[in-house]
């Protein structure tokens, strides 16, 4: 078999021709799949009262070379069952077992998409605690983004203060 792919068609670039050519021709074809490429922009509205904590999540996501079968989802602080999904038709949420870390508060969550899923997808979820002396906000990343854009707004009444505890965040 030649080396060289013959050129592609017209009607389908991604088809590609090759020739046996010789006695001996032979050998084989082996194709690997592409990790998929996927890119996020994340927007995170928190609004602190002087009794109830909100936020609300937006998570963009863009899926520009073969869609992955699933999405993970990490809060970098327990949602202790209180986060509630919005999802498009066919994708399905489930917190992973055993993944609620005491020691770093990390909690994940695997967002199943559809085999047909479109290139670009909105996940939403928000979340809602009593507040306490001390509220601890979950921010979320995704393991499989190549690259993550996107911002955090928080209200809050002047007599709270806050702290952020920021890793690969700035303000």
């Amino acid at each position: 078999a030649s080396g060289a792919p013959a050129p592609s068609t017209a009607e389908n670039p991604s088809i590609l021709h090759y020739r046996f050519d010789g006695p001996q021709a032979g050998g084989k074809i082996v194709a690997t799949r592409r990790p998929p490429d996927l890119t996020a922009k994340i927007e995170v509205n928190a609004d602190l009262t002087d009794d109830l904590t909100q936020v609300s999540y937006a998570l963009d996501l863009e899926l520009t070379s073969g869609p992955p079968d699933w999405v993970d989802v990490s809060f970098h602080a327990a949602t202790h069952d209180a986060l509630t999904w919005v999802l498009p038709d066919g994708f399905r949420a489930e917190q992973l077992d055993g993944d609620s870390r005491p020691a770093t508060g990390t909690e994940t969550w695997r967002i199943t998409l559809p085999r047909k899923a479109v290139p670009r997808v909105r996940l939403s979820a928000s979340w809602r605690a009593s507040r306490n002396s001390r509220t601890e906000i979950p921010l979320p990343s995704i393991s499989q983004a190549t690259a993550t854009t996107g911002q955090v707004a928080v209200s809050f009444p002047v007599e709270l203060d806050l702290t952020a505890e920021l890793k690969g965040l700035t303000t």
